[in-house]
């Protein structure tokens, strides 16, 4: 069992790794509904794979979602 950090337990610098996750499809669609930001290079293959990162990206703030 992991110890549970509480918010005034928190310090600056800390590091700390959380357990892996794979993002989906699902989990790409639902940034996009949330953040109702549908531009192109998150929600459009075609559109993105044209430009340099050459696929759809996540938004940067996605992190903070999961």
């Amino acid at each position: 069992m992991t110890a549970v950090t509480t918010f005034d337990q928190l310090q600056v610098g800390a590091i700390w790794r959380s357990a892996g996750r794979t993002l989906s499809e699902f989990d790409l669609g639902q940034s996009c509904m949330s953040s109702a930001d549908w531009h192109p290079i998150h929600a459009d293959a075609v559109f993105a794979a044209g430009t340099p990162a050459g696929q759809r990206i996540f938004h940067g703030t996605y992190g903070v979602h999961v």
